[in-house]
């Protein structure tokens, strides 16, 4: 039997070491003690890393510069707003530094994380953590199988 490729279906599992751009380590699987599993091509990934990945078998190690283009997008400033403090349950409780989830406009799920704290409002930042980053990623390709 011949080893799976990373490819349209298949489930893939890795460890991964996340570094800002020439920079310090960020994430790291092994930290959390669990890889990572996800369905190659189904957009769980950002996609420098699904694009690296297609084609890799069980036992590749990938080391992987991703532009931020093509890992979390880049950094918006229309993503960084004002929230009236009486929109929260409690007002008075919110700290520099939450992260929260909001109903966008169009309903779906938007993080959020509080960066300023003002008397009446907070201004938070939807954007990834991660937005306007280049960054190196370290693939471990620990499985790879057919969905089933």
């Amino acid at each position: 039997m011949s080893a799976v490729a990373v490819g349209p279906g298949t489930f893939v599992e890795l460890h991964y070491t996340l570094r800002a751009a020439r920079g310090a380590v960020l994430e790291r699987t092994r930290d959390a003690g669990e890889p990572l599993g996800f369905v190659w091509g189904e957009g769980e990934m950002v996609p420098g890393v699904e694009a690296a990945l297609e084609g890799a078998q069980e036992g590749d190690v990938i080391q992987v510069e991703v532009p931020a283009e093509d890992a979390y997008g880049p950094r918006s400033e229309r993503d960084v707003f004002a929230v009236e403090r009486s929109e929260f349950p409690d007002p008075g409780a919110v700290a520099l530094g939450d992260e929260f989830i909001a109903e966008g406009d169009d309903g779906a799920e938007l993080a959020m994380r509080v960066t300023e704290l003002h008397p009446e409002h907070v201004i938070v930042d939807a954007n990834h953590p991660y937005a306007g980053m280049d960054l190196e990623f370290t693939l471990e390709v620990l499985a790879v199988r057919q969905v089933t």
